[in-house]
């Protein structure tokens, strides 16, 4: 989920929420006038029913998502995981208009299918957090997946106005939970640090661990990270 004041709602001025689940992505929010009741949209569907290998289970829609800004607009993108624990990244582009980018579905792009690793298990996908990484005013886009290999670690993903990978790369080789962006070594740019996936009785990491990623490459700035999907 996804909390902000997205412009082009009907109240711009109040915090509207995107969330991300069986149904796929769906905005909610408040309606036009001082108490207009709220509004549920459906934005994309995300993926048809899959099976689990892992838990036997039936999941569908998107799993977690993140917003970003690319080409001066805000909310140009949506990055998805689909379905919940999928192995499909999923870019929702906004429709490019003056009218409210929430008044028709936007486009669905789908950026990368990951395999799955073995017969039983999944191709277990966690986490996608954004942030202007290398500070040339678009963001770009972190997903975390679980592993075992090649299904682990941390992917980069920047992308043009149109939902097009412009450059994909693995930044972490380790199991990724969950992923924090934050500059944590004060030097004006945005690092990040992650979580390793380790639950008894489902799926074990290899020596997991807290471990920090630092941003050696952007020029050094102020930064503010924009909202991320918090799994």
């Amino acid at each position: 989920m996804v909390a902000a004041r997205f412009p082009g709602t009907p109240r711009p001025d109040r915090e509207s929420f995107l969330l991300a689940g069986g149904e796929g992505i769906n905005w909610l929010g408040p309606g036009p006038g001082a108490n207009g009741p709220w509004q549920h949209v459906t934005r994309g569907t995300g993926v048809p029913p899959q099976k689990s290998p892992e838990l036997g289970r039936y999941f569908q829609g998107s799993g977690n998502l993140a917003v970003g800004r690319i080409g001066g607009r805000s909310c140009a993108v949506i990055v998805t995981l689909e379905p919940f624990h999928g192995n499909t990244v999923t870019a929702y582009v906004r429709p490019d208009t003056t009218a409210s980018p929430f008044t028709r579905p936007w486009r669905r792009n789908v950026l990368k299918v990951f395999a799955h690793p073995e017969p039983k298990l999944d191709a277990a996908g966690h986490h996608v957090v954004v942030a202007d990484f290398d500070n040339d005013g678009d963001d770009e886009f972190l997903i975390g997946m679980r592993g075992p290999a090649p299904a682990q670690g941390v992917w980069y993903l920047k992308l043009d106005a149109q939902g097009n990978t412009l450059l994909e790369e693995q930044v972490s080789t380790q199991s990724t939970a969950r992923i924090a962006v934050a500059d944590f070594n004060g030097d004006g740019r945005p690092d990040f640090a992650i979580t390793a996936y380790d639950t008894v009785g489902y799926y074990r990491a290899k020596d997991p661990k807290v471990r920090l990623y630092t941003n050696a490459f952007a020029w050094p700035s102020a930064v503010t990270p924009p909202p991320g999907g918090d799994g």
